[in-house]
């Protein structure tokens, strides 16, 4: 797609971690604020992803910044009556750039309703920067960011609002008024409607049908210039036993009645059978990378777009702005057993004296006990320090995600919940697995945003 329209932008990027992951932004919060999620019943009836507070006292804060070119944000927060405020601002100017959103609607009569509000931010000049929200107030949810270059307004800008293991049921839930008006914010040239995986076992062809007819309906009345495509995905080992089958009749009808493109993916793909012999499956269910190159180019031939043409990347930033990291470096690798529920130290960390910043960044992955069950599981938390050599005085709340999860035979895993708490001057990196015993392998690594000295940044202890 970028090879025939050229680079539009970062995107749209839901302010959540694991997108934060995909999408290769920087991203940081406080242990404050907590994430939308679709169904949620709280703020995720309006967008499925995002971070909120209630209640908030000034003192919660996020960073965003994307890896690479723009110079236009919309960023979409809810409008309530009983909202709040917040201050937003390109990372790179201080408080010289506060912005200040009041989410509130409630007018001078009482009167106010709920709605998607939005707030756009210039980056002139493509400087190497992000945004930062600096302070929040009351009761406040803000959703995504789509990030633009405005001098390509054509150009292929991607957003994505998958989920591992949401199911069209759940977005077929949420309030499709406010999915309207985020679609007429972000007026998105196609929309694709990739549903039904995580239905299969659960929703008859009729209820599916009558899912996908609510979100298609109002994704048209929010974008109605809007190309919607809706597809078939590829075949899982129990296509047949399940309602996929009957999907797919569902899928065709509503493309004709909505005058979509329908495109089916088994066309590049094969069926469950001749892609798994073809290197195409990464389990039952996910295609591999090799499948999921193939069923890229599928959906680009389906929109127009010939295969073959020369990629011209992503642009970069002009330079300028936000603080180049001065120091980085891995930890030691570490390996051992775990006890079932019971809590293990895993690392004990100091900073160089100097005021420093250092994010930290860990992978662990688990083996339960006697299966070859286990999870891959990442989470990042930020330290500071003040003046003393080789100590810790505060650390952000852990933000955590599983990257990958095999389960035995009776449907459970080793897992474990990672923290990181400041205990007599150093911060203690716990690993605390649930009611399995196993092995864990873990690595970290520490990039120093402030104030680092190379040979001196971070103690071992």
């Amino acid at each position: 797609m970028r090879a025939a329209l050229g680079y539009g932008g970062p995107g749209l990027h839901g302010f959540n971690y694991t997108i934060s992951v995909d999408r290769g932004a920087t991203f940081g919060k406080s242990a404050g604020l907590q994430y939308v999620a679709a169904g949620d019943g709280i703020y995720g009836e309006h967008f499925p992803f995002g971070l909120y507070v209630n209640g908030g006292a000034g003192s919660d804060s996020f960073d965003w910044k994307p890896a690479n070119a723009w110079d236009t944000v919309r960023v979409l927060y809810l409008k309530k009556p009983t909202g709040g405020t917040f201050i937003l601002r390109l990372t790179y100017l201080g408080a010289a750039g506060n912005v200040s959103v009041n989410t509130s609607t409630v007018n001078s009569d009482g009167t106010g309703g709920t709605s998607i509000g939005y707030i756009d931010l210039a980056n002139p000049g493509l400087v190497n920067t992000g945004i930062s929200c600096v302070s929040i107030t009351g009761d406040v949810a803000i959703f995504a960011g789509d990030f633009k270059l405005s001098s390509a307004p054509r150009g292929y800008r991607p957003g994505s609002l998958a989920s591992g293991g949401r199911k069209l049921e759940t977005i077929a839930a949420m309030n499709m008024t406010s999915r309207q008006q985020w679609m007429a914010a972000l007026s998105p040239a196609v929309v694709v409607n990739n549903f039904g995986m995580n239905d299969r076992t659960t929703r008859s062809a009729a209820q599916f049908q009558a899912d996908l007819e609510a979100v298609t309906a109002a994704n048209a009345a929010g974008a109605p210039n809007a190309v919607q495509v809706i597809v078939t995905p590829n075949e899982s080992d129990d296509f047949s036993a399940t309602n996929l089958d009957d999907y797919v009749a569902v899928r065709r009808s509503v493309a004709r009645s909505r005058g979509a493109i329908y495109h089916d993916e088994r066309s590049v793909l094969g069926s469950y059978a001749n892609a798994t012999a073809a290197g195409l499956m990464n389990d039952t269910i996910h295609p591999s990378l090799a499948g999921n190159r193939r069923r890229s180019r599928g959906l680009a031939v389906a929109l127009g777009v010939p295969p073959g043409l020369a990629d011209p990347g992503k642009t970069a930033y002009a330079g300028g702005g936000g603080a180049t990291p001065t120091y980085y470096g891995t930890l030691t690798r570490k390996r051992g057993s775990l006890a079932a529920s019971t809590p293990l130290v895993v690392h004990r960390i100091g900073l160089t004296n100097g005021s420093p910043t250092a994010i930290l960044d860990f992978v662990v992955r688990t083996q339960r006990g006697g299966t070859g069950a286990g999870v891959e599981r990442r989470f990042s938390v930020t330290l500071n320090n003040s003046t003393t050599v080789n100590a810790v005085t505060t650390a952000s709340g852990v933000t955590t995600a599983v990257l990958h999860q095999v389960n035995a035979g009776d449907g459970f895993t080793l897992d474990v919940t990672p923290s990181v708490a400041v205990v007599s001057g150093k911060a203690e990196v716990t690993l605390t697995p649930n009611a399995y015993a196993g092995l864990y392998d873990i690595e970290g690594s520490y990039t120093f945003t402030n104030l680092a000295n190379a040979g001196q940044s971070v103690y071992e202890n």
